[in-house]
């Protein structure tokens, strides 16, 4: 099923980006990134969307309580924190993640991955939105090189 995901997943990535850059793998394999800062993971035992929501956050009750009501009410993945180097620069991800036993068929898998690249723009647009509230910045710098905020992006999506 990894074979699969991976040669599908770059299909679509190549309709929706067709422009060279757009989009893009690591050396090491096992991880693609695309815009809006989406990162796919797919070794181990399970295939694994991440996303930087927001960066440069303060950490307050009110914060950890809104991530809290967002997973309460969100069925598709989970928002969390992750400390940076000061207290005003907690950070915010969403990831969604699926075991490969859960792929009974190439057709599901297939199908939870045209899902998931079509819906994640929107969550981060509205996730985003949700916590513009509480300061910071966008988490993905669209002007800076990927592949250094894919690296981050898998090191705390682990």
């Amino acid at each position: 099923m990894k074979d699969v995901f991976e040669s599908y997943l770059h299909a679509v990535l190549r309709q929706l980006y067709p422009e060279p850059g757009q989009w893009g793998t690591l050396g090491f394999g096992n991880l693609t990134w695309c815009p809006p800062g989406v990162v796919f993971t797919y070794g181990g035992s399970v295939a694994r969307l991440s996303a930087g929501i927001r960066s440069g956050l303060q950490l307050s009750p009110e914060l950890v309580e809104a991530v809290a009501d967002l997973n309460k009410t969100f069925v598709a993945g989970y928002f969390w924190l992750v400390p940076g180097q000061t207290d005003h620069d907690w950070q915010l991800f969403w990831a969604t993640k699926m075991h490969w036993d859960y792929f009974q068929t190439t057709d599901s898998l297939l199908q939870w991955i045209a899902q998931v690249t079509q819906a994640a723009p929107a969550v981060l647009q509205a996730a985003g939105e949700k916590f513009e509230r509480f300061g910071g910045a966008p988490w993905w710098n669209a002007g800076a090189d990927p592949e250094p905020q894919a690296i981050l992006m898998m090191a705390n999506a682990a």
